[in-house]
Order: C-alpha cells, then sequence, then structure tokens
C-alpha cells in the first residue's frame, strides 16, 4: 500500500500518481483526506488499484497511515507548493514510514530520511526501492529524526539558541 494523507486538490501531480497506479497492478495506492478535486476523481479514481477514501477522523489517520508501506509527498512544483513545509513528511516518517516526495520546494531538511525525485521514472524508481525496503535510514532512525521536529523539540531549540543569544558573553 503506497498512501496519501491530506486534502487531494490541485497541489498533486495526477499525472504522476496514475503512472504509479499503472506501473505496478500489484501495488494500492490509497489517498485519505478530503476530495478538493474532481479531476482526482475522473483521473485516478477509475484505475481499480486507485483508493480515494474521502476524509477520516483525527484520531484514525495514525491507523491509516500505520497500514502503509510507503507515504507519498507528490506534489507538482509551482509557485504555490515552493512554500509549503509538508508537516505529513513528520508524520509518515513518526510512524517509520520510508517516504518519497517530489522535489517541489527545499527539503534539504529531511536529506538523507526521504526520497525526493524531479521526474516520473525516478519517482517510480524511488518508491520501487522504498516497496523493497531501500528507503533512506531504518525506520527506528526514521522515527527518531520525526521525534526531533515536535512541536516540543522545535520550542526546546528555540529556547535553547535564544538562551546562547541572550546570556552575556565574559570577555
Amino acid at each position: 500500500v503506497i498512501g496519501y494523507v491530506g486534502s487531494v486538490d490541485d497541489r498533486l501531480d495526477y499525472k504522476l500518481l496514475a503512472a504509479i497506479a499503472l506501473n505496478d497492478s500489484k501495488v494500492s495506492l490509497v489517498f485519505v483526506g478530503r476530495i478538493m478535486d474532481e479531476l482526482a476523481v475522473r483521473q485516478l479514481g477509475r484505475l481499480p488499484n486507485v483508493y480515494l477514501l474521502g476524509p477520516k477522523p483525527v484520531e484514525q489517520l495514525g491507523d491509516y497511515i500505520a497500514a502503509f508501506s510507503v507515504g507519498l509527498i507528490p506534489f507538482v512544483k509551482n509557485d504555490l507548493t515552493a512554500g509549503i513545509y509538508p508537516l505529513k513528511i513528520n508524520e509518515y516518517l513518526a510512524l517509520g514510514l520510508p517516504v518519497v516526495s517530489t522535489r517541489f520546494a527545499d527539503l534539504s531538511d529531511f536529506s538523507g530520511y526521504i526520497e525526493e525525485a524531479t521526474d516520473t521514472a525516478a519517482f517510480l524508481k524511488a518508491t520501487e526501492r522504498a516497496l523493497s525496503g531501500q528507503a533512506p535510514a531504518d525506520p527506528i532512525a526514521r522515527r527518531n529524526f520525526a521525534a526531533g521536529n515536535s512541536w516540543q523539540g522545535r520550542a526546546e531549540k528555540l529556547a535553547s539558541t535564544l538562551s546562547d543569544y541572550l546570556t552575556p558573553k565574559s570577555n
């Protein structure tokens, strides 16, 4: 199961997603989230291994993500997506999932933990590697990395940085 959690809207690369579904009929492509774009239903919903599940209660999302073998960030690259911080990467990593993303924005903070692809062929290869257990980092390292990106972890880092900056230096 290759999955995506989030709004199904014009940020997604439908051509890429159709290629993933058509590449391997044994793979299920699952979308959990609001369907905001009828193009998704027309282009993806007709494929037998694509499941557009619609929105689910927040407390159930972890169960859906845990059922994925790979988490996807299949965004198109444009002015809108260039400024997105994809929180779902941390959600996928927190459950130890391998993540494959398009290179829609600067994701260098995640280097070594996710795979980024610049075109459909590279995305398909990255997804195949992830499915075969050849993803960057192991599940424990992915979980630990995500834990450092929690709001608590970020608040502690900010507090430490501010403390260092505000503490008078002795000459």
